[in-house]
């Protein structure tokens, strides 16, 4: 008999459960002193812990000084909060949206709490990095923005933020402008802490979101088009569905997850995969059950339905059979023939 778990928070857990703790690298580093981290932070991120009450909204504020080439990188992550980065000296390789750049002085990334990103491709280079994670009350890009209570910029400044990071793909802009800020939050950083400092980090923040709306829609803020955000969020979710598998999706959880209804999700998942959600999610585990019938021949053949997310192995025979016309066992015993001959 299968327990059922509770679903995946496919979106909500992003920067704890989607991807490995991408914050771990550098922690060890730091640990290593092989560079020099200062940092005020809530939940997994690295630093000081901000007390209850102080910066609200603020998940992280941080920087990093590596004097020399590293030995890690931040690979495939989400934060739970908007991103800013800002590169102040040296270089830095970075990567979303199938987007890959290296940062030079003076650009930042901005990015949006469902946009998966890499830093140091595949190592972090010599760089001073600053950056802050806020909180805006999203996950996905269905969702409304809730700005904590002491961000200064008005409706429309905000209203036009929002529109430029949920309607487009680029993540690296020029924020030269907004350099003087950033140097004075490393320096609250490297010489305060977080109650002694809230107000003056309030305030450069405040002027970092100034200088950014500003130079984004003098950019190309009028030049964006708006997107579906129900179809967007979809396609991101499907995109995620390989990650979560081994769970027993039902088409209601699924569209639950999306915030959108159940004739909207099927509707929008024939538009985009050319197929029913629950097909495209049968070719995910057949995909991986291949995978592990070829790369993991100590798992059994139940070990492999579970791990795949079918009920039993009985369903996952009949589903392989039904796709390849051979047994997984077949196809276990053909691989390891192949493999010996190659």
């Amino acid at each position: 008999m299968i327990i059922q778990k509770s679903p995946p928070m496919v979106f909500e857990s992003a920067g704890k459960v989607f991807r490995a703790d991408t914050c771990e690298p550098l922690k060890q580093a730091a640990m290593r002193d092989e560079l020099e981290v200062k940092g005020w932070s809530r939940g997994n991120y690295p630093g000081q812990p901000i007390p209850d009450g102080v910066l609200p909204g603020v998940l992280s504020l941080g920087a990093w000084d590596a004097h020399r080439n590293q030995q890690w990188g931040l690979g495939k992550h989400c934060n739970e909060g908007l991103e800013f980065t800002f590169l102040s000296r040296g270089t830095l390789s970075f990567s979303s949206a199938g987007q890959t750049t290296i940062l030079r002085p003076g650009e930042m990334t901005v990015t949006a709490p469902w946009l998966v990103h890499e830093v140091g491709l595949p190592l972090v280079e010599a760089s001073r990095l600053v950056w802050a994670i806020i909180d805006v009350g999203v996950r996905r890009p269905n969702q409304s923005w809730q700005w904590p209570d002491w961000i200064l910029l008005g409706e429309a400044e905000r209203l036009a933020l929002s529109h430029i990071v949920q309607n487009s793909d680029r993540t690296v802009w020029d924020a030269s402008t907004a350099a003087d800020a950033f140097q004075a939050l490393y320096t609250l950083l490297c010489t305060g802490d977080p109650q002694t400092s809230e107000t003056d980090v309030k305030i450069q923040l405040n002027i970092v979101l100034v200088r950014l709306v500003r130079a984004l829609t003098a950019e190309s803020g009028r030049k964006i088009a708006v997107r579906d955000g129900a179809r967007e969020t979809i396609r991101l979710f499907m995109a995620r569905l390989d990650e979560h598998i081994d769970y027993l999706w039902t088409v209601e959880e699924m569209a639950e997850q999306c915030g959108v209804s159940r004739g909207t999700f099927i509707v929008q998942c024939r538009e985009l995969l050319n197929r029913t959600p629950h097909a495209y999610l049968m070719h995910l585990r057949l995909c991986r059950a291949r995978e592990m019938l070829t790369e993991e021949p100590n798992q059994t053949m139940t070990d492999i339905a579970m791990a795949c997310g079918f009920s039993s192995s009985a369903h996952f025979s009949f589903s392989f059979r039904k796709e390849h016309g051979m047994t997984p066992t077949d196809f276990r015993f053909g691989a390891s023939l192949e493999a010996a001959a190659e």
